[in-house]
């Protein structure tokens, strides 16, 4: 009966419950959440200008790169194989940090032959935004770091700063940023999108699995 069980299971395309991979769907779409959080309040402070100075285009520049990096941790869990552990594949995305370059380095990896990936001009639009960081969101941080430019520079919007930190850029980013999104999107339901039920026994296993994670974890989250 139990053989027959999981043969009609497996006609209706799902797969056997196992609470890691239900875990990695969690974590995955946790950080895709995460993404389209902030490329949409972007796009509500591009729309919704009160002015353009560089001080409001930094606060965008970070939502834009939260996005990006959030977007690539999905990657690196609903990448990872199925002997990788959620918590290690949590702790693989969190120790790169804020490095857009490292964690894009990283889903490449993990992406070989199963996922395509953004196209040559769209990572480096990507590593582009990857010159600053979230400590740019003050304006005594961009007033200062746009003084040390060359003055040609930054008429051009060629300086450290000044390509990035404008209007220009930023639309460009948060364009291709919807393409990253996408890409985290179609791999978590490749990977993790299919039927894992959570009926009866299976919630409880789920819900003992989350336990052990956040003990294991709850000083890294």
């Amino acid at each position: 009966m139990a053989k027959n069980k999981l043969n009609f299971h497996k006609l209706l395309g799902g797969q056997p419950f196992n609470a890691d991979r239900q875990l990695k769907y969690e974590l995955s779409t946790s950080f895709w959440a995460d993404s389209n959080d902030f490329l949409w309040r972007a796009g509500l402070l591009l729309k919704k200008r009160p002015h353009d100075t560089n001080a409001y285009f930094a606060k965008i520049y970070v939502d834009l790169i939260m996005s990006a990096e959030c977007a690539l941790k999905s990657l690196i869990i609903s990448l990872s194989l199925p002997t990788e552990t959620p918590e290690n594949a949590y702790l693989t995305a969190r120790k790169i940090g804020h490095h857009l370059d490292r964690l894009y380095a990283e889903v490449e990896q993990r992406a070989k032959r199963r996922v395509k990936l953004l196209s040559p001009a769209d990572k480096n639009i990507l590593l582009k935004a990857n010159t600053l960081g979230v400590n740019y969101r003050y304006d005594i941080t961009t007033f200062f770091f746009l003084t040390q430019e060359d003055y040609i520079d930054r008429a051009f919007q060629r300086g450290l700063v000044s390509s990035v930190i404008n209007f220009d850029f930023i639309n460009e980013l948060y364009t291709m940023l919807h393409k990253l999104k996408d890409i985290a999107d179609k791999s978590y339901h490749k990977y993790y999108g299919k039927d894992n039920s959570l009926s009866g026994t299976n919630l409880q296993r789920l819900q003992d699995r989350q336990a052990a994670f956040f003990k294991a974890m709850r000083n890294k989250l």
